[in-house]
């Protein structure tokens, strides 16, 4: 009875351990993207004119030139009216293109999402359809996931070669390794579901739900595409050092 108290406890203190350590992430994840935000605090004026094609002021050397030349060739309103009807144009085409992929990307959802109702699920898929540059940033999003999935399955591999490193160098008993196995990879499951998780929300409220400009989607992107690698990082010294610990001692 005393022995299962005391596995009881130790659980517990590594659970609380693993929550403190995704608390203090959301922490450090929040306080960016305020950052971000705040520094994204611009007029209604530039947020719409963000949402459409790059101005002028965003154009840089040589293409700056095409289009000062293109300008000064013809009428500036036939220009802009050209312009305008190749946007949509290309609009059009990327999102008619899509239709045959729609139950193809709604699966892909199901997957990555699969925290979400199934309104919200639509909401992101609709959202997706009608907008080419939400198209664009949530099949990155998507990727990001896979991406992620394979950074994963590395650090699992990596680790499992870790252990048999270990046990070539150490009489080592093989319960003893394999239980220690297992926890290090339960411990990597559920805190990078914990992980993805928050990441899709924030995705949600500042992508899809337009809280933060278009400009900063890629941004934003970025963002969880580098905290993710950081925390797998330190899953793997975190999985090293229990490895050590069980196995050595």
């Amino acid at each position: 009875m005393e022995r299962k108290e005391f596995y009881n406890r130790k659980f517990c203190i590594l659970l609380n351990t693993n929550r403190c350590l995704v608390s203090l992430y959301a922490i450090i994840f929040v306080l960016i993207l305020n950052v971000l935000t705040l520094s994204c605090n611009v007029s209604a004026e530039s947020q719409l004119s963000n949402r459409y094609p790059r101005n002028l002021s965003e154009f840089s050397g040589e293409e700056s030139e095409d289009v000062r030349n293109y300008d000064l060739e013809g009428n500036p309103d036939d220009s802009m009216e050209e312009i305008t009807d190749d946007l949509y144009d290309n609009t059009q085409e990327n999102l008619n293109s899509t239709g045959d992929e729609v139950n193809e990307l709604k699966e892909q959802c199901n997957v990555v999402f699969h925290g979400f109702s199934e309104e919200d699920i639509n909401t992101i898929i609709n959202s997706a359809l009608g907008d080419i540059f939400k198209w664009e940033i949530l099949n990155r999003w998507l990727q990001l996931h896979d991406d992620n999935r394979d950074k994963v399955d590395a650090l699992k591999e990596f680790l499992s070669d870790y252990l048999e490193k270990l046990k070539s160098l150490y009489n080592v008993d093989e319960n003893i390794a394999q239980e220690q196995m297992n926890k290090t990879n339960h411990t990597i499951d559920s805190t990078i579901r914990i992980t993805e998780d928050y990441h899709n929300k924030l995705f949600f409220y500042y992508v899809i739900k337009d809280n933060l400009p278009e400009r900063e989607h890629e941004r934003f992107v970025n963002i969880c595409k580098n905290t993710f690698t950081l925390f797998v990082n330190e899953l793997s010294n975190n999985g090293q050092t229990k490895l050590n610990k069980s196995v050595i001692s």
